[in-house]
């Protein structure tokens, strides 16, 4: 027998050439790592591996005659079982927190068993790792974890199991999502690459010498985790672990895709054997955890009213002002202007999310008011984005979060620009016609120019020079007025000009 019958890989460790210490004595750990066999898979849902180059057998080891080479050989053969073995399960998610198939009953009974966790309603699957939707992969939309219409926070929400039965057998390939926060909130334990929520989890827990309580749990198709707990109290002051980045709290209405669901990895969300809805009951989050996930008091501006009533919300932040490191208001506008301005802002400019749409809305609200932050709630009050048929609008932590933020982010003021010269303009006659009527009914505005229309008013017989030596020996400005100044705001207000 020939040494091609060898894998390559158990050829090159058994080889003393190939390395400098002797095989026999190196640790098994290290060398079973080194000798992982070339394994490769038949079709897309493999069942049997096709082993490169292994022969298992006496007939396979040559060298019979030397006891040592045997023993050598036929230890490695061993240890590249033990890889295939790892290979395979690997690849076919034989491990506690990947599952790669559910039958339609299994499936229909963890989304059934899901209600005891919040109203569900239906998202769009994952077909062959791609969305039903049809949209490709994007940072900002991930296959599988979007609803399939609008109202899934409300009307298209449910508990009834024979509603969420005829969702599944019209969406067959649907995923599924609980609204967190209605009857429990979620910790996130995210796995991807760059986090680690479990690891992250298990630190915090480590520096508090405590462990979490056993609650319902859900293993997600990344690996993560989901921990359902019992909502509590003053869940509006509450936040995700600080200094995490793997964990996040689901609360405020969000919605948790839930076991039965597919990943796009092909694995399956399933509940963690003796932690389902019908096998232990929903834990309170521990106190030691609660201490530091509570916001820091300047965060928590509006999350102290715990109240629903959009109109005390309201009076609360008109009361309490802008947001800390908002702009400085501007240039004051008549309302009836800024609700002209905002009548070319359309109303669900992002149409698949409503949140987004609604904060660039208030976004372009706070530019236009120049950030008043009592024009900005008054007309933000009265606006018909809060009367749109499927809109958000209604939970005062909702809007208070939406109106914060916005104005907060928003670090543009509206400022009209310069004049275009009128030989730019589309009708140059139009534009000259319209110039000069606006100047004629121009009124001043800076206290300057107000200042010289009135002294020429009550002193007509005044020229240029005249007028600026009277108004700079009032020494009611602080820098001096030139006759070249007088003379431009003369030409501005022609039409207001008296002469002697």
């Amino acid at each position: 027998m020939s040494e091609q019958h060898i894998p390559t890989m158990m050829y090159a460790r058994m080889d003393k050439r190939t390395s400098s210490v002797h095989p026999s004595t190196q640790p098994l750990f290290w060398r079973h790592r080194r000798t992982a066999p070339d394994i490769r898979f038949a079709g897309a849902n493999p069942t049997i591996p096709i082993y490169s180059g292994i022969h298992v057998g006496p007939a396979s080891v040559p060298g019979l005659n030397d006891s040592r080479n045997l023993i050598e050989r036929t230890e490695g053969v061993l240890w590249a079982a033990i890889g295939i073995v790892e290979t395979l399960e690997r690849h076919h998610g034989n491990s506690d927190n990947v599952l790669d198939s559910m039958t339609a009953d299994e499936r229909l009974k963890n989304i059934l068993l899901s209600t005891k966790l919040g109203p569900v309603t239906p998202y769009y699957g994952v077909v062959n790792g791609i969305c039903e939707c049809g949209k490709p992969k994007t940072e900002k939309h991930k296959p599988g974890k979007h609803p399939r219409s609008g109202g899934w926070q409300g009307k298209n929400a449910t508990t009834d199991h024979a509603t969420i039965t005829e969702w599944c057998r019209r969406y067959p390939q649907s995923n599924f999502a609980i609204i967190a926060g209605v009857q429990s909130v979620v910790l996130d334990l995210d796995i991807r690459p760059g986090k680690n929520g479990v690891a992250e989890m298990e630190q915090i827990e480590a520096a508090a010498g405590k462990q979490l309580p056993r609650t319902v749990t859900a293993l997600t198709g990344s690996g993560g985790k989901h921990l359902y707990f019992a909502v509590p109290p003053g869940l509006n002051s509450l936040q995700k672990p600080k200094n995490t980045n793997g964990i996040d709290f689901q609360r405020n209405r969000q919605g948790v895709i839930v076991p039965g669901s597919l990943h796009e990895s092909g694995n399956y969300y399933n509940f963690a054997p003796g932690l389902s809805p019908a096998d232990i009951e929903l834990a309170d989050l521990p106190d030691w955890l609660l201490s530091l996930m509570r916001k820091d008091a300047a965060t928590t501006r509006t999350a102290t009213t715990g109240l629903n009533d959009i109109g005390k919300l309201f009076d609360e932040l008109l009361k309490i002002g802008p947001p800390p490191g908002s702009l400085p208001p501007g240039r004051l506008r008549p309302d009836e202007i800024v609700m002209r301005k905002m009548k070319t802002v359309p109303m669900r400019k992002y149409p698949d999310n409503r949140s987004h749409s609604d904060s660039h809305w208030a976004w372009t609200l706070a530019r236009n008011c120049c950030h008043h932050w009592d024009q900005y709630l008054r007309i933000w009050k009265e606006s018909p984005i809060r009367k749109l048929p499927d809109t958000k609008c209604g939970r005062a932590s909702y809007e208070a979060s939406i109106l914060e933020k916005a104005f907060l982010d928003q670090k543009q003021q509206w400022k009209n620009p310069g004049k275009r010269p009128v030989e730019d303009t589309p009708n140059p006659p139009l534009a000259k016609y319209m110039r000069n009527l606006e100047a004629r009914t121009e009124t001043p505005r800076s206290p300057v120019s107000i200042a010289v229309v009135q002294l020429n008013y009550k002193r007509p017989d005044l020229d240029d020079n005249g007028i600026a030596r009277m108004l700079n020996a009032t020494g009611q400005f602080e820098k001096p007025i030139t006759r070249e100044h007088v003379k431009h705001i003369r030409y501005r207000y022609r039409h207001l000009w008296r002469t002697g």
